[in-house]
């Protein structure tokens, strides 16, 4: 009974209220460099972490602990690749919010939300929520890269051995 008291928006009702409003285009795409600026490093860190524990600490594609070391591995590259980039996440939300929430400090770009944000609590201030955040994001890339490897090895496509050329 409780969730007839919290109405949500749809998607089109939210949209509807950001035509007409004060909000610019510009203002709707706050925090779209410094996504862009996180998720890359996020996912090349991810994948880098992934291939090389897989490589150094997979057991065979037919050993029964397969899936459990996938599991292991994805959330430990899901662990790694969001502990490095998380910062530029925090700095991400905080500047999405200006301009919608009143309380939230105005950002003007990306040093100046660097700046004031090491000057309100110095570098706890980067990491704020980070559990929270991991607890979503460790069991989310633990079954990406245990699907991923699952469906690979059903299909009968093997990770072709890339690095030696490189060396």
């Amino acid at each position: 009974i409780w969730f007839f008291f919290f109405k949500q928006k749809t998607a089109y009702e939210m949209q509807r209220g950001l035509v007409g409003s004060e909000m610019c285009i510009r203002d709707r795409y706050k925090g779209w460099c410094m996504t862009m600026i996180g998720i890359v490093p996020y996912i090349g860190i991810q994948l880098s972490v992934f291939d090389w524990s897989a490589s150094n600490l997979m057991p065979n594609k037919g050993s029964k602990w397969f899936d459990i070391a996938n599991l292991l591995i994805g959330g430990w590259a899901g662990f790694v690749g969001a502990g490095l980039t998380y910062p530029s996440d925090v700095m991400r939300r905080r500047m999405q919010l200006c301009g919608i929430d009143k309380t939230a400090p105005n950002y003007t770009s990306i040093p100046d939300c660097l700046v004031k944000m090491y000057k309100e609590g110095g570098v706890k201030t980067f990491f704020k929520g980070f559990v929270a955040s991991q607890v979503k994001i460790v069991p989310a890339a633990a079954l990406m890269f245990m699907i991923n490897e699952r469906l690979k090895k059903a299909f009968g496509i093997y990770k072709k051995q890339i690095a030696s050329h490189f060396i």
